[in-house]
């Protein structure tokens, strides 16, 4: 009886087994489901929404707690062996198609969880090791590829690849770990193109050691195709103790007035954009060309003036350090402040010459006994706005005699009058030129005497002065 009651149990528990495993005639094996003929073993898990689903859930332990051999919780090995026409099919170590109708639920392609306790050990999420044999050349080698796409537009967020580490703080935990969001190392040969990272985009490139924004790095450890916004300040070394062959500037001063600033529109070069072998065209996306407005040099031709400011980027393209034009601008500066300082001394010494003149022309107009003049005119335009009469030569005079004079140009009317001892007019000469001049008057049918002479200018005597006739 109990031989027969261990059969019948037997014979359950066997068939309800078979339910879920399924076996084809040629040995591949179905667990949930029908066996696929592409794959050995087919693994479904079909249950209600409200449990967690494995398709495949696997748990390793040692229990010895001591490590020798590597722990594997699923290990996948694909090769491709040598033939005449390998193809052109997918090799894939994991493929893994996820499928989510239901908008609040999170879709993992691969979901890790590690949790280590050990201080000294390695803890990787996804650890991925690719090498490329010497048969394939132009293959692409990707330790993780990401190709994500939205079709709502309603709030989704779309990563390429998210990453976030933290770090353990606190009293039991020291402060010299280290804590990498990403962490890339890049070997290869001289003319290979070397990329810690490489995003298109928002193109942002690490290559051979130097950062690229909008474009490949070609010039300096940071290489931006477009404007740099600063809330802050750009510090630049420039200690002394960096520094030798420290002289000031003479020479580069002068040649600040050699400079021709220019306007001009600047076009950005096109940025060449690498061709993704996984894509669905294979074409690179074009780049719009970038155009502005700018004033500056030309550094081709600063580089003339000053080389130590221009460089020349590994694409051929020359840039120019305006920042070091400063110190040479700002010690021109200082030498015209020299320069006008030194004017103005001049100027003010001048200033006081010129009074020391005025009022040394004053004493000698009176001297000269000049009784008109017009004192807002000698104040503003100086001795050349005052009419002169000069003593006549020779005096006493029996034949002819000069007489001298000087007009300015804002007279309208002179005439030189001549009047005997009694007050009658003799002669009347008209002066026609203006500036320094000189009349002669003969000495025929005048009578020998005492004689006067006024010069009057629009209307108004300026001076008289007496001459004596003989015989």
């Amino acid at each position: 009886m109990k031989k027969t009651f261990f059969f019948l149990v037997t014979l359950c528990i066997t068939h309800i087994a078979f339910t879920q495993i399924n076996v084809d005639n040629a040995g591949n094996v179905g667990i949930g489901g029908t066996p696929n003929s592409k794959a050995k073993l087919l693994l479904k898990n079909s249950k209600a929404a409200t449990d967690t689903l494995f398709g495949l859930h696997s748990t390793v332990e040692n229990s010895n707690g001591n490590l020798n051999n590597p722990l594997y919780g699923a290990y996948f090995k694909n090769r491709l062996m040598n033939g005449s026409n390998p193809g052109s099919a997918p090799f894939y170590g994991i493929f893994i198609d996820n499928q989510n109708t239901k908008y609040a639920n999170s879709t993992y392609g691969v979901y890790t969880n590690n949790n280590v306790s050990g201080y000294s050990s390695s803890t990787y999420g996804y650890y991925v090791n690719n090498i490329a044999g010497n048969g394939g050349y132009s293959g692409s080698i990707y330790g993780l590829y990401a190709n994500n796409t939205s079709t709502f537009s309603y709030g989704s967020t779309v990563y390429g690849a998210y990453l976030s580490s933290t770090g353990a703080t606190g009293t039991n935990h020291p402060e010299n770990h280290s804590v990498y969001g990403i962490y890339s190392t890049v070997s290869g040969g001289a003319s290979a193109k070397r990329y810690s990272g490489y995003f298109t985009g928002g193109k942002f490139v690490v290559m051979n050691g130097s950062v690229g924004i909008g474009k490949e790095p070609t010039g300096g450890l940071l290489d931006v195709a477009g404007n740099i916004a600063v809330n802050g300040s750009v510090v630049i070394s420039s200690d002394e103790r960096l520094k030798t062959a420290i002289k000031p500037l003479s020479d580069e001063k002068e040649k600040l007035y050699l400079l021709q600033g220019k306007s001009y529109k600047k076009v950005l070069p096109p940025i060449e954009e690498e061709k993704d072998s996984l894509s669905a065209t294979g074409k690179a996306q074009e780049k719009e060309v970038v155009e502005f407005s700018e004033y500056g040099y030309l550094a081709q031709e600063l580089k003339e003036i000053f080389p130590d400011l221009v460089n020349q980027d590994s694409a051929g393209y020359y840039s120019v350090n305006y920042i070091g034009l400063i110190p040479v601008i700002i010690e021109a500066l200082k030498d015209q402040r020299s320069e006008i300082e030194e004017k103005q001394i001049r100027i003010e010494k001048q200033q006081i010459q010129m009074d020391e003149q005025r009022e040394q022309i004053k004493q000698l107009v009176k001297l000269m006994g000049i009784k008109s003049i017009d004192k807002k005119a000698f104040e503003e335009n100086g001795i050349e706005s005052i009419p002169m009469l000069l003593q006549n030569t020779p005096n006493p005079f029996n034949r002819a005699t000069e007489i001298g004079y000087f007009i300015p140009e804002t007279v309208g009317s002179a005439n030189i009058y001549i009047y005997d001892v009694n007050g009658i007019q003799q002669r009347n000469i008209s002066i026609s030129e203006r500036g320094s001049g000189v009349t002669v008057l003969q000495a025929t049918a005048l009578q020998a005497g005492i004689y006067f002479y006024t010069l009057i200018c629009d209307g108004k005597p300026v001076d008289t002065k007496q001459m004596i006739l003989t015989r």
